[in-house]
């Protein structure tokens, strides 16, 4: 009997071995899940104080006036956001003006570079060139839609004028005037510089 009794007290211990193993791992297991999750919570309260930090919580005040910057300023915002978390506000907002400065200079160097090129030696003398240069871009858009306009405008009375063009007309009294061939298309002759299109 005794030997019934080792062996059942030795499994029984063998029970309890195996069951503080399982609470022990299971502590562990616990554990880990409880440092991953502090581990998460330090990794949102730091981003947290770098959205705070930047001033990026009211994302409405930011949007409406990142609109009313140029396209070139906002380029340079959406680059340099990569680097806002390494710095503060203040040295950001320094970092992305420099590099505006940066471009304005390069801007205007190559602006100067173009008059200097074109023989031009006062400011003043750039300040005319640009006014008149505004001038003949105005003047050519002007030309250019009017162009198009007569284009459109010939070609729907040509294309109306075929579709209804049955008289055959060879008739040289009519030189100065539309006339029609006897294929349909319309032939134009100016009678001062016999110009035909």
């Amino acid at each position: 009997m005794e030997v019934m009794i080792d062996g059942a007290n030795g499994c029984e211990s063998e029970r309890e071995e195996e069951r503080e193993e399982e609470e022990e791992t299971l502590h562990m297991l616990m554990m880990n899940v409880i440092d991953s999750y502090w581990i998460i919570l330090k990794e949102r309260e730091k981003r947290k104080s770098v959205i705070r930090e930047h001033g990026l919580i009211d994302v409405y005040r930011i949007l409406g006036r990142e609109r009313l910057l140029s396209n070139e300023e906002q380029s340079v915002r959406v680059l340099m956001r990569r680097f806002a978390r390494f710095l503060d506000a203040e040295t950001t907002e320094k970092l992305i003006q420099s590099f505006l400065n940066e471009k304005r200079l390069i801007k205007r160097i190559k602006c100067l570079q173009t008059y200097h090129c074109l023989g031009i030696k006062t400011l003043a003398g750039g300040e005319l060139y640009e006014r008149l240069r505004e001038k003949r871009e105005k003047t050519r858009e002007r030309m250019k839609a009017s162009l198009d306009l007569i284009i459109k405008n010939n070609k729907s009375i040509a294309s109306t004028e075929q579709q209804n063009a049955t008289i055959s007309c060879t008739n040289t009294e009519l030189q100065g005037q539309q006339a029609m061939c006897s294929t349909g298309k319309t032939k134009y002759s100016l009678t001062p510089l016999n110009i035909t299109y």
